[in-house]
């Protein structure tokens, strides 16, 4: 039997090793923490369009059993995520995206360090259970075993 796979979070906050300036109404304001809201279904249907068919169905077939998911190449699934990005449309799309579920522009996600992207990037696979069980042993939510 399956475990199940945690509800994720109502919301994250990602520390940020360099602040970031936001709009603040007429003003702006500079932040030292981000807050991503989990992202609903139209924001998941925006994500499919940015980073296409092939790889929604890479990240979330629901057919995977405990020992499939245990045998994911996590390598090969972000080289090949990385591969679809590399258009200016895709990641700017990406860069968007991100931005709307911290509500702030996309230029605020733009003046992140690498650094602080890698960590909003972990902090937003938190909200997909399916994803963090890749490679784990534990099958996604519904799976066989």
């Amino acid at each position: 039997m399956t475990k199940p796979v945690p509800t994720p979070p109502a919301t994250v906050t990602v520390p940020l090793s360099a602040p970031v300036t936001v709009p603040d109404g007429d003003t702006t304001k500079t932040v030292a923490a981000l807050t991503f809201r989990r992202p609903r279904t139209g924001d998941i249907k925006a994500l499919a369009l940015i980073i296409g068919p092939d790889l929604v169905k890479a990240l979330f077939a629901d057919a995977r059993t405990a020992e499939e998911a245990a045998n994911v190449d996590l390598g090969a699934l972000a080289g090949q995520l990385i591969g679809q990005l590399f258009d200016a449309d895709r990641l700017n799309g990406l860069t968007d995206w991100i931005a709307r579920l911290a509500d702030v522009p996309g230029s605020a996600i733009d003046d992140t360090t690498p650094e602080d992207m890698v960590a909003i990037a972990r902090a937003l696979a938190g909200f997909f259970p399916q994803l963090t069980s890749l490679g784990s042993g534990q099958a996604p939510s519904g799976s066989p075993n």
